[in-house]
């Protein structure tokens, strides 16, 4: 039995690197134990206490960007289906999440190179990355992002080499960037970025009702979360977390000659007007 287990292990690779990651990232919880909470978390865990209270109306009646919503529906989720066992639920979801990540790492290493071993490695490359499996004890949406946006790319990758696009495989990438553009604010910027790749392959093969769809899709899409910044942007803090408001805040920052915020050691005073410098 064990041996035809791994025989079966040593030809599925793409089991392997899954179950290997999951079984890594389990025992570090069980190291671990106690979930860890960052600034960023109580960002989520707010509004998803705003989600419990409020229901299906939070949606409508919060000014919380929607690019923010996915993350703090799912811990909503998982309080409203376990209210006593929501750390350890949510620390298994987020194992499951990057043995995901790992496994759609290996599918993609597989059909750019269609070799089995160098897929195994940088699958198990990917899942095993120290920082990652502490990311499952924290309350952040990250590998949540990161597992979407592999599903999203392997997805992406498997219509160019294998030539198969079809009305099915839209409507996956639409809903994986849907979803995507609901986890953060960068979202709807990297699923743009990868599907200009899908139009340039659409183009070659003259399937142009399907790309000229697609362009509208993504303009409109990026007018409207551009667009969104509420009136009182001094005062609401949902309004410093809009696009809008990044593109205020960073012209603040370096019109002071501020590099990274909170980061005073790669700050710069700004130059003087006269200096002649670029």
């Amino acid at each position: 039995m064990i041996k035809k287990t791994i025989e079966v292990l040593g030809t599925k690779g793409d089991l392997t690197t899954f179950l290997l990651t999951l079984g890594t990232g389990l025992l570090f919880a069980l190291i671990v134990k106690e979930p860890v909470i960052c600034n960023d978390s109580h960002f989520y865990l707010k509004y998803s206490r705003d989600i419990d209270q409020a229901g299906l109306a939070f949606y409508s009646e919060t000014k919380l960007p929607f690019y923010y919503w996915l993350f703090p529906t799912v811990l909503s989720s998982i309080t409203r289906f376990n209210a006593e066992n929501v750390i350890p639920i949510y620390i298994f979801i987020q194992c499951i999440l990057w043995a995901g990540v790992s496994f759609f790492t290996y599918k993609i290493f597989e059909l750019l190179t269609n070799r089995k071993t160098i897929s195994l490695a940088c699958g198990l490359a990917t899942g095993l990355i120290p920082e990652a499996l502490q990311w499952s004890a924290y309350f952040l949406s990250d590998i949540l992002f990161i597992f979407l946006f592999s599903a999203f790319s392997f997805l992406l990758i498997s219509i160019i080499t294998r030539d198969n696009f079809c009305r099915k495989k839209a409507a996956i990438l639409i809903a994986l960037g849907i979803l995507i553009t609901l986890s953060r604010p960068t979202g709807f910027i990297v699923t743009a970025l990868g599907t200009v790749v899908l139009l340039l392959h659409l183009f070659q093969k003259k399937q142009i009702k399907a790309s000229i769809c697609i362009i509208l899709i993504y303009a409109i899409s990026g007018l409207f979360i551009i667009s969104l910044s509420p009136n009182d942007q001094s005062e609401s803090p949902e309004s410093r977390v809009t696009v809008s408001g990044y593109l205020l805040l960073f012209k603040e920052l370096f019109s002071t000659g501020t590099i990274i915020h909170d980061r005073p050691q790669l700050s710069k005073a700004p130059l003087p007007e006269d200096s002649g410098s670029i």
